[in-house]
């Protein structure tokens, strides 16, 4: 009897192992995060910006602008890297003169 009890898989908890060699299926706990979204969504931040009619498309397009620097910036880096541009330049240069445009976007 105690034999057959080392692979009940309604049994909790089990190591992975032991659940594994059963052949039971265990799904994986998933992170919930609508709370927290909710909460954002419910602070006085997120009801200003709600209230605002500007706040919002300001964000968007200072985010927007700063996904476009970073990706400018790594477009340039890996056209060096690809020999297309600044073939005089060294690459390690290159990314180090770049890098204040990352950190800053």
């Amino acid at each position: 009897m105690i034999a057959y009890n080392w692979f009940d898989c309604d049994r909790q908890p089990q190591p992975r192992f032991i659940n594994w060699a059963a052949g039971c299926v265990v799904e994986p706990r998933r992170m919930n995060l609508l709370p927290f979204f909710q909460w954002c969504e419910t602070s006085w931040l997120g009801s200003s910006i709600r209230a605002s009619q500007f706040m919002f498309p300001v964000i968007e397009a200072f985010h927007l602008v700063a996904l476009a620097f970073i990706g400018g910036a790594i477009l340039l880096v890996d056209f060096r890297l690809l020999g297309v541009v600044m073939r005089q330049q060294p690459v390690r240069a290159l990314a180090e003169e770049r890098s204040p445009i990352w950190s800053a976007a």
